[in-house]
C-alpha cells in the first residue's frame, strides 16, 4: 500500500481546510469579522425592505381587484396564486428584513 506524498498538507486535512478558508486549523465554521457582519445586515435589510414593500403592495392590488371586479391592476386580474405568492414573499422578506433568524442580531 502507497502513502499519499504531501503527508499532513494535502487538501484532505481538515487543518489545510480551515486555512484555505480562512479560519484557524482548530476552528469548525468560518468566523465572519463584525465588519462582514454589519455590511451584510445592512445590505440584507434593504434587501428585504424593498421584497417587503413589492410584496404588500401585489396582496393590496390583489384584495382591491377582489373586491372590485372590473378593475385590472395585475396582469390576468384577480388571482390566488398572486395572494399566494405575495403571502410567502411577505413572510421571506421580513424575514430577512428584520432579521429574525440571525443568532447574532443586534437591536437597533
Amino acid at each position: 500500500m502507497r502513502r499519499k506524498r504531501g503527508g499532513a498538507r494535502g487538501p484532505g486535512n481538515p487543518a489545510s481546510r480551515a486555512a484555505a478558508r480562512g479560519g484557524l486549523p482548530g476552528e469548525r465554521h468560518y468566523q465572519e469579522s463584525q465588519e462582514q457582519f454589519e455590511a451584510r445586515l445592512r445590505r440584507d435589510r434593504v434587501l428585504g425592505l424593498t421584497a417587503f414593500a413589492a410584496s404588500l403592495v401585489v396582496l393590496l392590488l390583489n384584495l382591491v381587484m377582489e373586491i372590485d371586479a372590473s378593475l385590472r391592476l395585475l396582469p390576468g386580474g384577480h388571482s390566488e396564486l398572486y395572494f399566494l405568492a405575495g403571502l410567502l414573499a411577505l413572510g421571506w422578506s421580513a424575514w430577512v428584513a428584520f432579521d429574525l433568524g440571525n443568532s447574532r442580531r443586534t437591536r437597533r
